[in-house]
């Protein structure tokens, strides 16, 4: 394997271990009432739409089920994120400040699943031009 490609297997490594430790933490790793990634693709749908009906037709899933997991990252974060109105929700103050992070976390996560793709579309490269070799 050249060079380029063992740094460049190694700084995916190392981006993936930095998001599973930032993002999921070595606490909740085994926990499996910690938080997902869809809790927080939900949470930033709600944010969007501004209601949960809207959001849940967005996300194909159903307006029950994603109060539901809304209500299960409030409890988890221990803080109210959404003021809910009769036909609208909007972000309380710490709402707004966990927006700002969980966004960041879902573009991190995609990042390194990208580069973790274009690893391994490089490794089964570089494994096919070997084995045409012999």
């Amino acid at each position: 394997m050249p060079h380029d490609a063992l740094r460049y297997d190694r700084h995916i490594l190392f981006v993936q271990y930095i998001v599973f430790i930032t993002f999921i933490g070595v606490d909740h790793a085994l926990d499996p009432t910690s938080m997902e990634l869809r809790h927080l693709r939900y949470f930033i749908a709600v944010d969007s739409a501004q209601n949960f009906t809207k959001a849940a037709a967005a996300l194909h899933v159903s307006q029950p089920s994603l109060s539901v997991q809304i209500r299960a990252l409030e409890d988890e974060l221990g803080a109210r994120l959404f003021d809910r109105l009769v036909r609208k929700v909007t972000l309380i103050q710490a709402g707004e400040l966990f927006r700002d992070h969980a966004e960041r976390a879902v573009r991190e996560l995609e990042r390194a699943a990208q580069l973790s793709r274009k690893c391994m579309e490089r490794s089964e490269a570089a494994s096919s031009s070997v084995r045409s070799l012999l």
